[in-house]
C-alpha cells in the first residue's frame, strides 16, 4: 500500500487533508504531519516516528512537503532513513490541490515512476494566472 503523508510548517497539511478529502473522500491512507509554532524538531520527530511505525513493512511512503529542505522534510527524511523506508519513499515539493488529487487518485494503481513522471512533466500543477479580461473566451467554454 501507499502511504501519503503531507507535511508542512503549521496548518496547511491540514488544510490541504481536508480540501483534499472534499475531491477524493476520506482516506485511510492520507496522514498529516505539521511542524507547529514553538515546537522542536525532537517533537516533529517523535510524530514521524509514531506515523512510520503504525505502517507495515511493504508500504511505500508518498511525501507531500509544502517547501523543499524545510524541517518538516528534513527531519521527515532523517527518520524514514532511520527506519529504512526512504529507499521507498516518493519525495514531492511544493504540492498544491490539483498535484494532491491527481496523486491520491493515482497513487494505488500507478508505478513509481509513472507517479515521478506526471509530476515532473505536467504543467497544469504549477501556478497560473487567470485573465479576467481576457477577450478569448475558449476558456469559458471548456467548462
Amino acid at each position: 500500500m501507499k502511504q501519503i503523508v503531507l507535511i508542512s510548517h503549521g496548518e496547511f497539511a491540514r488544510g490541504l487533508k481536508e480540501t483534499l478529502e472534499m475531491f477524493v473522500g476520506p482516506r485511510e491512507d492520507i496522514h498529516v504531519v505539521m511542524l507547529e509554532p514553538d515546537e522542536s524538531t525532537d517533537t516533529l520527530r517523535h510524530k514521524y516516528n509514531d506515523l512510520f511505525s503504525s505502517f507495515d513493512k511493504e508500504d511505500e511512503v508518498i511525501l507531500a512537503c509544502d517547501i523543499l529542505g524545510g524541517s518538516p522534510m528534513s527531519t521527515a527524511l532523517e527518520v524514514l532513513e532511520e527506519n529504512a523506508l526512504l529507499q521507498k519513499a516518493l519525495i514531492f515539493t511544493g504540492v498544491n490541490v490539483p498535484l494532491m488529487i491527481q496523486l491520491a487518485v493515482s497513487a494505488e494503481s500507478s508505478e513509481r515512476d509513472e507517479l515521478i513522471a506526471m509530476v515532473r512533466n505536467s504543467g497544469e500543477f504549477a501556478p497560473g494566472y487567470y485573465d479576467q479580461n481576457q477577450s478569448d473566451t475558449s476558456a469559458e467554454e471548456e467548462i
